[in-house]
């Protein structure tokens, strides 16, 4: 849907907008606004999914990157399987029982790091045989409310008694770590559009700058992971918080397909009969075009500039 344009940017210009929203979702939590909170969720995802599926085809074309995807997983459902294989990526169990560890969690760098590593010793096994057994199951690829439901059923009791601020604090803080993946890729192999990337494989093939590609990469490929799990813990406890008899694992698919907070104008899928169709919110089109782009940004500049003009106007 947003290719055409996306395609043109740099990584770091598509991520942008993502931190960008997880600013308004920190507010929407900041203000107990839990409603505002789920549809800014709704517009971090939606730039997630356009990052991430423009990091995987970009993967697919050097060779470094086809290696990293064979061992850790084609696409972002494999990528957050691959760290969280139904139990606990730390502990390695489900339910999580890091919250009776909290002390070595949080000082794991400091006074508690034999204890801490010692646990990353003794969790290695339990992970290792829970994605063997998810994938002796044919359980590796899962859709999006499966994904909820196996995170609710690893993390929904340690959230339950959570605040839903702190929770906010990790998302945002996975959000930056994202970030700084993107810092380190771009300082390795520079900023690219879609078009001109495959020209920078062909003529650095023998250049040593691959091996740090594929580390950079890796790294991304987990803290997206990350970003995964902490927003089905938002959407969890938005649910929960919520006067609205919402479920966490559809809670999003619902606001997309415009059937909650209709009043937001958040409708980008149609679904009828056999057909799943995407769609800008905006024009209504199945593949956005920048004209689409150019009005909102004029549009947000115009309304920006109206705030302004009210709230100093002492100035003038």
């Amino acid at each position: 849907m947003y290719g055409i344009n996306d395609d043109k940017k740099y990584y770091s210009d598509i991520w942008l907008p993502a931190t960008s929203h997880a600013s308004t979702v920190a507010e929407g939590v900041r203000l107990n606004k839990h409603e505002d909170t789920i549809y800014y969720l709704g517009n971090v995802l939606a730039w997630v999914l356009s990052f991430v599926e423009r990091f995987r085809l970009d993967l697919n074309v050097s060779k470094a990157g086809r290696s990293t995807l064979r061992k850790h997983g084609e696409c972002w459902t494999d990528w957050i399987l691959h760290k969280f294989p139904g139990v606990c990526h730390i502990c390695g169990k489900s339910p999580c029982i890091c919250a009776t560890l909290r002390d070595v969690m949080e000082l794991r760098k400091g006074e508690r790091k034999f204890e801490f590593e010692s646990l990353m010793k003794t969790r290695e096994k339990p992970i290792k045989q829970a994605y063997a057994k998810m994938v002796q199951r044919g359980e590796a690829s899962r859709t999006m409310p499966q994904l909820f439901d196996m995170f609710k059923e690893i993390y929904g009791g340690t959230l339950w008694g959570m605040d839903i601020s702190d929770i906010a604090f990790h998302f945002v803080e996975e959000i930056g770590e994202v970030s700084k993946e993107i810092s380190y890729l771009e300082a390795i192999c520079g900023g690219h559009t879609k078009d001109d990337w495959g020209n920078y494989v062909e003529i650095t093939k023998g250049v040593r700058v691959w091996d740090k590609y594929s580390i950079v990469c890796l790294g991304l490929m987990h803290e997206l992971a990350d970003v995964f799990s902490w927003v089905t813990a938002l959407c969890f406890k938005a649910c929960q918080l919520s006067s609205e008899q919402w479920q966490s694992r559809d809670v999003l698919i619902k606001l997309y397909t415009g059937q909650i907070l209709q009043d937001k104008g958040r409708h980008s899928v149609t679904i009828t009969g056999d057909r799943i169709k995407f769609v800008c919110r905006y024009c209504e089109e199945e593949t956005c075009s920048s004209g689409c782009v150019q009005k909102q940004v004029r549009k947000r500049l115009m309304d920006g500039r109206n705030e302004m003009e009210k709230k100093f106007a002492y100035e003038s």
